[in-house]
């Protein structure tokens, strides 16, 4: 879990710096096979190919176990990434990917970790952009209050 949110923190990183962009930068394909991590621990985000510069219709591209609700109707935007995260998130602790488009706990598959990252990954996938996590300040805060219970 510890590992987990570290990569998650970056994986804020990340998207605050494609969101916060003028227009937005959504990726769109925000999946474990497009994140490598260097030998410094240090996560870099591969594949802009399916990268789309503001929000707005597009075709359904994507893993279909990490796009958004919004994303599968042809309507990006930056809260589909953090569904993506989410779902790597819930990839990271499981081993296995999220079932598309369900509502997908954690805790099920995984008894070892916590209540509060559990609570967090359902956020983060949460089936409504209205109520998901939606910037990387937010999320970066929660990673950062489930952190430091953990390490306390």
């Amino acid at each position: 879990e510890a590992e987990a949110i570290s990569l998650g923190m970056q994986m804020c990183s990340i998207l605050e710096y494609l969101h916060g962009h003028a227009p937005q930068v959504v990726h769109r394909d925000f999946t474990p096979d497009n994140l490598l991590l260097d030998e410094n621990g240090v996560l870099k985000l591969i594949d802009f190919n399916l990268a789309k510069v503001s929000a707005g219709n597009a075709l359904p591209v994507g893993k279909p176990a990490y796009m958004a609700p919004e994303q599968v109707k042809g309507r990006p935007e930056a809260a589909s990434d953090f569904y993506s995260l989410g779902a790597l998130m819930y990839f990271l602790v499981t081993g296995v990917d999220p079932e598309p488009l369900n509502v997908s706990c954690p805790l099920t598959a995984n008894r070892n970790i916590s209540v509060q990252f559990n609570d967090l990954i359902m956020r983060l996938t949460d089936q409504s952009r209205e109520t998901r996590v939606g910037s990387a300040s937010e999320a970066r805060k929660l990673f950062a209050m489930i952190g430091f219970k953990a390490s306390a």
